[in-house]
């Protein structure tokens, strides 16, 4: 089990009444990660750790699939041949070939599953505030950049930000200001990408994103204009930071929500749905 599929179990041990039972496929059954999260479980789940598919259950009411991009589309493959859940959460990137996208969206349409991406920042305080403030036909434009931000793989949790701002999912893609060198990723076996994305809405080019990793950048930074209003945010590990802000309702900072405190709520929405 990796870091990222740890922070989601830690927050679905905060649950209490939603669930009772946790099925854990974890391959390598890693003993000190297992000792962990049994020291977690102050609310006494029934927690079973499996190494093989074929132990699971038929049916659950909840799927998270937190693998690597490179293997995420055969752990989906092969949590659907033995068991079935309506609702599904998968993280980002999700694959890495077109082919694993076209089955993954026919799976989803022919067993009516409800899938979702973990593109958290639509539920951050921050951003629901900026969102409320934004009204129909707004013209939107969005600037990010910093420095090995890793843009290859968070750009998408800002261009679901654009996407939520707007309430359109319909995009056109310039990549043609991305570097033809690739970098090494901070992650095993995988590669990094830097230079520009831009990204406009389809009905209407005026609203776009504008997505930057350069080595000219340091912190990671963010200026969102709307109705001739500008708001400058820094993003640190630890805090959404509001440099400036021609919004005077938006607080100087945030907290940085921790996947270990959201997806007990995702759950909880799920389930109340």
């Amino acid at each position: 089990m990796g870091n990222i599929g740890f922070r989601h179990l830690q927050s679905i041990l905060k649950l209490k009444k939603e669930i009772n039972k946790i099925d854990i496929i974890d391959i390598k059954y890693n003993q000190i990660i297992k000792k962990k999260i049994y020291s977690l479980n102050k609310n006494n789940f029934q927690i079973n750790f499996y190494q093989s598919y074929t132990k699971l259950r038929k049916k659950y009411d909840i799927c998270i699939i937190s693998t690597n991009s490179d293997v995420r589309f055969y752990a989906l493959k092969k949590f659907y041949r033995y068991s079935y859940s309506k609702y599904l959460i998968l993280e980002k990137f999700l694959f890495l070939n077109a082919k694993h996208f076209k089955y993954c969206k026919k799976l989803i349409k022919e067993n009516n599953i409800i899938a979702y991406i973990n593109c958290p920042r639509r539920t951050y305080k921050i951003y629901k505030k900026i969102s409320y403030k934004i009204k129909s036909k707004t013209k939107v434009n969005i600037q990010c950049y910093g420095n090995k931000w890793n843009l290859s793989s968070n750009s998408i949790h800002y261009i679901d930000l654009f996407s939520f701002f707007l309430k359109s999912y319909s995009f056109k893609y310039d990549l043609s200001g991305l570097y033809r060198k690739l970098y090494k990723s901070n992650k095993k076996n995988f590669t990094e990408f830097k230079g520009t994305i831009l990204v406009s809405q389809t009905t209407n080019t005026d609203n776009s994103i504008t997505l930057n990793d350069k080595n000219s950048y340091n912190t990671f930074k963010m200026i969102i204009q709307y109705d001739n209003k500008k708001i400058f945010i820094e993003e640190t590990k630890k805090n959404i930071n509001v440099i400036s802000s021609d919004l005077k309702s938006l607080d100087k900072s945030y907290d940085l929500e921790k996947q270990s405190n959201l997806t007990c709520k995702y759950i909880n929405d799920i389930l109340h749905s």
